[in-house]
């Protein structure tokens, strides 16, 4: 599970992928991630969530990014 974002079912049916702390829409790779299928949403969720794992084996490893 993301630290940091979650996904969000809109009343239109669409989703959006936003961040925890603020609770608004986010921006990955240049795109406001709002009005997604749920599999664009899903993959995009699981791409942050990738990024989210290697970033703390960074840290663990004492390498930065």
């Amino acid at each position: 599970m993301c630290r940091d974002y979650n996904l969000q079912q809109c009343g239109d049916g669409t989703w959006s992928i936003v961040s925890k702390a603020t609770q608004t829409p986010i921006t990955f790779k240049g795109r406001m991630q709002i009005a997604l299928t749920e599999e664009a949403a899903q993959k995009a969720f699981a791409i942050l969530e990738r990024i989210e794992v290697e970033n703390d084996q960074q840290s663990k490893d004492g390498r930065q990014y």
